[in-house]
């Protein structure tokens, strides 16, 4: 009886350790997204075309949808990034999401950076 208390136990301890993990990763994501979004907003060539509350940013260039559809291709076709897209109010939008394990600010920043040398 014993040893099913304490295995128990420690399935809990890893249970929750393990969510606290992903609560941190969850808000570091939060966080870097929240770094994009300031960004974009201070961009005089972009906007922000949603609220961006989480981990999604939706943006786009001010050029309209043929600019927004050259800079996809143009940052995907590097095959350093991904972004997607969307269409919002009828307009190309484009998506950046901050979810994988590893990313760190210069990986964001460095999917800025691309964004900005492919826009017209």
């Amino acid at each position: 009886m014993t040893l099913y208390l304490w295995t128990g136990m420690f399935a809990l301890v890893v249970m929750a350790l393990l969510a606290f993990l992903a609560m941190r990763l969850a808000r570091r994501h939060i966080a870097l997204a929240q770094s994009f979004r300031e960004w974009v907003e201070r961009a005089p060539r972009f906007e922000l075309a949603a609220p961006a509350p989480l981990n999604l940013v939706c943006f786009r260039h001010v050029g309209g949808d043929e600019a927004n559809e050259r800079i996809l291709e143009t940052v995907n076709a590097s095959g350093r990034f991904f972004l997607t897209h969307t269409k919002l109010d009828g307009r190309f939008t484009l998506r950046l999401s901050v979810g994988q394990t590893w990313t760190e600010e210069r990986h964001v920043h460095a999917v800025w950076e691309a964004i900005c040398r492919a826009a017209p």
